[in-house]
C-alpha cells in the first residue's frame, strides 16, 4: 500500500524522507530560498507567465485535513485541466477523492463539479484513494485506485466522471465500481489505467493471495462491467515472479498490436530485495511467449543495495519500452531509466548496456527518484521527480537525449531544478503532460503549513528548453 511510503514523507521534517534521513538547516528562510533564482529564466519566458502566478497554480487545501496528493494529470480537447487526487489525514488514514478543474489560464473552473471541484467519499470506513486517471474518447474522466470496505480490507475502486465533473451513473454502479476481492487476501488495490481503442479499460495492480501478493489485472467494458473475455472472467492474477512473493504491478501500456505491457517491482533474491519486472500480455491475458523470458523480463539487480523500483513507463514510436524508477545505489538512492527493444531484450544503444543510473542530482542526503516520464515528438526524453538538494527535497525537471544521455542544452547540464514552492522544502513532481504545440505542464505537491498542496506549472516550447541556464525560479507569490 502507499500509505507508508506517504507517511514517511509527510513527517521527514522530523524523521525521514522516503528511504533517507534528512536535515532541516536551522535558520533558512522562505526569502533566502526566494532569491535563490536565475530571473533569465522568466525574462526569457521559458515559463509560461501567463499562466497562473508566474508559471505555477498552487492549489488552496481542498479540505480541512489540509493533506492533498495528486495522483493524475488530464488536459482535455479545449485545454481545460483537470487534476485527480485525494485529501485526507495521514495519522487516521481517512482520505476522500478529490477532482479540481483549471482554465487555460490556470484559473479555477467553476463549472466544474460544485465550484471547480469534486471531492467524494464512498467509502464505509472513510477510504477513498485515487491512484491514476485517464481521459476517454467521449471526453469522460475515469479513476482508478482503491477504497476500504471494512476495517484492513482494500478493494479495486473505479469511478467515472462525466468532462463536467459529475458521477457518470451509467457507469458500473451509479458511476463507480468496488471490484470484488481478486485473491484470497482482502487487499487490492490500482494503480494504473490503460485505455483500449474500444474505451475498454485496464486496472493495474496488486491482490494479496495465499502466501503473498501477486501482480492484479482486470478489464471492465466501457459500461464498467468485467469483460469475461479476459483472464479467468475479466480478471488475471499473475502468479509469483519472485522468491519473497512481494509483487506489485505499478505501470502499464496497450501497444498498436493489442498486447498488453506491465511493468512493476517483484521481491526476489532476499528480504527486503527488489527487481524491476516487465511482463506482455496477449489481448485475452495470455503471456506472449515471445517477449523476453516467455512473457517475463525479470530485470537483475541494477543498484549496489539490491533494491531497483519502477514508478512509471512510456512506449517509444519504433515500440520500445522504457521504464523510470529509482535504484538504491552507493549509500542512496539514484534515478533510472531502462529501455527495452519491442521484444523485452536490453536495448545496448541506451545508456550503458541499456540502462542509465543516474549521478545523485542533490547536494543534500541523496533521494532522487523519477517519477513520471513524457516523449518530445522528437525522440528526446522528459523525465520529471524529486531530489534531496539539501534541507529538502526539490522537484527537478531533465531531458535526455535518444540515446539515454543527459541532453547538456537543457538546464544546467540536462538538468532543471526547482526552488522550494512551499514553506517546509519538501517537492515532488508526479506527472506530466507535452500539449501538442510543445507546452509543458506538470503536476506535483509540496509542503506547507504542516500539511501538502498541489501545484500545476506550465512552461513554453520545452522542446527548446536552452533558456534554462540556473535554477527553475519565481514561484512564489
Amino acid at each position: 500500500m502507499k500509505k507508508a511510503s506517504l507517511l514517511l514523507f509527510f513527517f521527514c521534517l522530523i524523521g525521514c524522507l522516503l528511504h533517507g534521513s534528512i536535515t532541516i538547516t536551522p535558520g533558512t528562510s522562505s526569502d533566502s530560498l526566494k532569491r535563490i533564482t536565475d530571473h533569465s529564466i522568466n525574462r526569457a519566458s521559458c515559463l509560461d507567465r501567463k499562466f497562473g502566478k508566474g508559471g505555477l497554480v498552487k492549489q488552496p487545501f481542498l479540505t480541512n485535513n489540509v493533506f492533498d496528493l495528486p495522483a493524475g494529470l488530464i488536459i482535455q480537447p479545449d485545454k481545460k485541466i483537470v487534476i485527480a487526487g485525494y485529501s485526507g489525514n495521514p495519522i487516521t488514514n481517512q482520505w476522500k477523492m478529490t477532482l479540481v478543474r483549471y482554465y487555460p489560464s490556470g484559473e479555477i473552473d467553476y463549472s466544474f463539479g460544485s465550484d471547480g471541484r469534486v471531492i467524494n467519499q464512498f467509502s464505509d470506513h472513510l477510504y477513498d484513494q485515487i491512484n491514476t486517471a485517464i481521459q476517454q474518447a467521449d471526453g469522460s474522466i475515469l479513476i482508478g485506485g482503491e477504497t476500504s470496505s471494512s476495517a484492513g480490507e482494500y478493494k479495486f475502486l473505479l469511478a467515472r466522471y462525466t468532462s463536467f465533473g459529475y458521477l457518470d451513473t451509467a457507469y458500473g454502479q451509479k458511476g463507480k465500481v468496488s471490484q470484488p476481492f481478486i485473491g484470497s487476501g482482502l487487499s487490492d488495490e490500482i494503480n494504473d489505467l490503460c485505455l483500449q481503442s474500444n474505451n475498454y479499460s485496464i486496472a493495474i495492480g496488486h491482490s494479496r493471495d495465499a502466501g503473498g501478493r501477486k501482480i492484479a489485472l482486470a478489464r471492465y467494458t466501457s459500461s464498467g462491467l468485467l469483460d469475461t473475455t479476459f483472464g479467468a472472467s475479466g480478471i488475471l492474477l499473475q502468479p509469483f515472479l519472485g522468491d519473497q512473493h512481494l509483487d506489485s504491478g505499478v505501470a502499464g501500456a496497450v501497444c498498436s498490436d493489442g498486447t498488453i505491457l506491465v511493468a512493476g517491482t517483484t521481491s526476489d533474491g532476499g528480504i527486503g530485495q527488489l527487481k524491476c519486472v516487465i511482463l506482455c500480455y496477449s489481448a485475452i491475458g495470455n503471456l506472449v511467449t515471445t517477449f523476453g523470458n516467455s512473457g517475463v523480463v525479470l530485470q537483475p539487480f541494477i543498484g549496489t543495495d539490491n533494491r531497483d523500483e519502477i514508478t512509471c513507463m512510456a512506449l517509444q514510436a519504433d515500440g520500445s519500452v522504457l521504464v523510470g524508477g529509482f535504484s538504491f545505489d552507493q549509500g542512496g538512492q539514484k534515478g533510472l531509466l531502462i529501455r527495452y527493444k519491442s521484444n523485452g531484450v536490453l536495448d545496448c544503444t541506451f545508456g550503458i548496456g541499456g540502462i542509465m543510473k543516474q549521478p545523485f542530482l542533490g547536494a543534500g542526503v541523496t533521494v532522487d527518484h523519477i517519477t513520471a516520464l513524457a516523449l518530445q515528438s522528437d525522440g528526446k526524453i522528459i523525465a520529471v521527480g524529486s531530489t534531496d538538494d539539501g534541507g529538502g527535497s526539490k522537484f527537478f525537471i531533465a531531458r535526455y537525449q535518444i540515446n539515454g544521455i543527459l541532453d547538456p542544452s537543457f538546464g544546467v547540464g540536462g538538468v532543471a531544478k526547482g526552488c522550494f514552492v512551499g514553506g517546509e522544502a519538501g517537492d515532488e513532481l508526479r506527472d506530466i503532460v507535452l500539449s501538442l504545440d510543445g507546452t509543458l505542464l506538470a503536476l506535483g505537491y509540496t509542503q506547507e503549513d504542516d500539511g501538502s498542496k498541489m501545484f500545476l506549472l506550465r512552461a513554453l516550447n520545452p522542446v527548446d528548453f536552452s533558456c534554462y541556464k540556473g535554477q527553475l525560479g519565481g514561484f512564489y507569490g
